[in-house]
């Protein structure tokens, strides 16, 4: 079962599973903060890359624990605050918010990555999440710990520092650089790592 806040993605998906003949896939359009199912329903739930854009991460967590059985397994990635890429974050936003309030205009950096030419999907699709998600929070790791205080259990798992990352902004062609950077990923991972995934038992 998979579920999306907008119809078109689910649309999407659902004209996906079509053509590949996955019946038994299900999707529903829903809140995460107000999921349509019974108590105790799912064994497993994922949500990787969701919660860090919802409005209210606390609400949309007590519900993955409501429609979770005993014992069951949450497997949830979140962005972390106390990381390189995620401080970044932070400020290029803030940057972005200040450019917006002295041109203006609203979504301006958004707006011209958007109608770009020169930029590549993989490059447009950081950047727009960058510039143009409306939410995009990140969390240190006490908040995640808090977040998911009505687990009887909960392990984090930290990747992606982001130093790669560097290079599809700006591409660089040098194999000797990219493996600097991805082996400065790599040594660094646990303690920078901008992603975190929690395991979660109920």
């Amino acid at each position: 079962i998979g579920v999306d806040i907008s119809k078109e993605s689910i649309a999407l998906a659902k004209k996906r599973i079509k053509d590949l003949k996955l019946a038994k896939l299900k999707f529903f359009v829903a809140d995460a903060e107000n999921l349509p199912f019974k108590d105790k329903s799912f064994e497993v739930i994922y949500s990787i890359g969701v919660l860090h854009h919802t409005p209210n991460e606390r609400k949309a967590i007590k519900e993955i624990h409501r429609v979770l059985q005993d014992n069951g397994v949450a497997i949830v990635l979140l962005y972390r605050k106390t990381s390189p890429r995620g401080l970044a974050v932070i400020l290029v936003r803030a940057i972005s918010k200040f450019i917006d309030s002295a041109s203006g205009q609203e979504n301006l950096i958004y707006n011209k990555i958007k109608n770009s030419s020169k930029i590549d999907l993989k490059q447009g699709t950081a950047l727009l999440e960058l510039f143009g998600c409306p939410i995009l929070k990140s969390f240190s790791d006490s908040k995640i710990k808090y977040l998911f205080k009505d687990f009887s259990s909960i392990k984090l798992n930290h990747y992606s520092p982001g130093f790669s990352r560097v290079l599809d902004l700006i591409p660089v062609r040098n194999g000797f650089i990219k493996g600097v950077f991805t082996k400065l990923d790599k040594v660094t991972e646990n303690s920078l790592g901008f992603y975190t995934v929690i395991t979660a038992r109920k």
